[in-house]
């Protein structure tokens, strides 16, 4: 397979295609967002690349990802689908179901991208400001990972009271690079 010479890193071309560039000025690590103006960014890039689609959207954090720079962590997912690349590490909200037996490959939204998609503002808010109950820190999204839905199974029953659940399986877990649709890096350099 040929390789490509992207973000200072080589990629094979199945990887690079999946990889699309988000530039959005003024959104930075260490600062509350504009969740609604990143949002609408986002929502953008889903719409010009996924029209159409039904996915499940999982957002997530370099800083989650010690160790890793986030072109690094942008290759490892493009390539074997996941942010679960280390199997001693659980993540925030694994331990409890794992616990029980349960198998949650990842936490996502699932919806259907349509011309009136207004979805990641509030992906946007609840990262950063939700996850300083479980983190201490918000999370700044810097990868929107899109999967294709008809390649995951929901966790049915994973909460209390609930049927449906954010909790997702690949349905062929030795390829879960072939359920990722794209990977959307969000970056913040000036133009």
């Amino acid at each position: 397979m040929p390789l490509f010479f992207i973000l200072g890193y080589y990629v094979g071309m199945a990887e690079a295609d999946k990889i699309t560039i988000a530039n959005i000025p003024n959104y930075r690590a260490g600062q509350e967002p504009d969740h609604k103006r990143v949002g609408k960014e986002l929502d953008n890039v889903l719409k010009q690349h996924f029209m159409g689609k039904e996915v499940v959207i999982r957002c997530i954090g370099s800083q989650d990802h010690e160790g890793l720079s986030l072109d690094e962590l942008t290759e490892t997912v493009a390539k074997s689908g996941t942010d679960k690349y280390d199997k001693q590490r659980l993540g925030v909200g694994y331990e409890e179901f794992n616990r029980k037996g349960v198998r949650v490959d990842f936490y996502g939204e699932e919806l259907k991208i349509t011309d009136d998609l207004d979805f990641m503002s509030q992906q946007i808010w609840e990262m950063h400001h939700s996850a300083i109950g479980d983190r201490g820190y918000g999370v700044h999204v810097d990868l929107v990972l899109v999967y294709d839905d008809a390649q995951l199974d929901m966790v049915m029953n994973l909460y209390d009271f609930h049927p449906t659940s954010d909790g997702y399986v690949f349905k062929n877990p030795d390829d879960k690079a072939s359920a990722l649709l794209g990977v959307i890096k969000v970056t913040s350099q000036q133009t």
